[in-house]
């Protein structure tokens, strides 16, 4: 009983281990793209998909320090650009990307939210935009 009972916690120990270890969050940015090439507003046209109902300004990942990021785009949305512009800085530097970016956070922001901008273009090519969300990191 006793080394059935050790066994037990050894696996789960690891399995915890290894689900804090692999985590991660994901912003996926999809938008209407012919209304943006019309000159529609970011804000007006684009959404992310994990909250589709939020304003994109005012979407937020909450996320753990150390856990990995992702921003990929929806069709021909290229993410380009992870830019810092206000608040704590919670990346050693703006990450960049050809299509998706990603980054850990390597402080937590204590109350002060991370403020960026995700530079995007349509097929990698054109105009370049911008979209303004928030990270919490704990």
């Amino acid at each position: 009983f006793k080394m059935k009972t050790i066994q037990l916690l050894f696996c789960l120990a690891l399995f915890f281990n290894a689900s804090v270890l692999t985590s991660q969050q994901t912003a996926t940015f999809a938008c209407d793209v012919e209304a943006l090439q019309a000159g529609s507003d970011p804000a007006d046209v684009c959404y992310f998909e994990e909250n589709p109902d939020v304003n994109p300004e005012e979407f937020t990942l909450d996320v753990a320090v150390g856990e990995e990021i992702t921003w990929s785009g929806v069709g021909p949305i290229t993410i380009r650009k992870i830019q810092h512009y206000g608040g704590k800085k919670i990346f050693g530097y703006d990450p960049e990307g050809e299509g998706e970016v990603k980054a850990k956070p390597n402080k937590k922001t204590d109350g002060d939210p991370y403020r960026y901008k995700i530079h995007f273009k349509i097929n990698n090519t054109g105009k370049n935009y911008k979209i303004d969300p928030i990270i919490r990191s704990r």
